[in-house]
């Protein structure tokens, strides 16, 4: 029952938001809840899954979990400001910091 209600405040928050974004071009910084908004979800959603699936959820329902909190942070940049093509280059820039972090971890290990 709650993960219905917390559906639908979503629901409403995101649907206020857009008819928002409709009447205003410009960025603006998140608030404190937009910010922790998807964090908040993971954790949620990760809660739920483990307590579903207990030892398997780690097989194949959490990349589903990842999934939706990435797309509510997806939707709350829209929400912000921003375009598609932004968030594409921010997702890339970030993944090669990580390659990055990635190569130096190995080659001191």
């Amino acid at each position: 029952m709650t993960i219905i209600v917390l559906f639908k405040l979503l629901f409403q928050f995101f649907l206020i938001n857009i008819i928002n974004l409709l009447r205003m071009n410009e960025k603006r910084t998140p608030s404190l809840i937009e910010s922790f908004l998807p964090i908040i979800f993971l954790v949620i959603l990760l809660s739920i899954n483990v307590s579903i699936f207990g030892n398997d959820a780690l097989s194949g329902s959490i990349q589903i979990v990842l999934i939706l909190s990435s797309s509510i942070a997806a939707i709350i940049a829209f929400n912000l400001g921003y375009k598609w093509i932004e968030i594409q280059n921010g997702i890339q820039k970030n993944s090669l910091n990580k390659k990055e972090t990635m190569k130096i971890y190995k080659k001191y290990d």
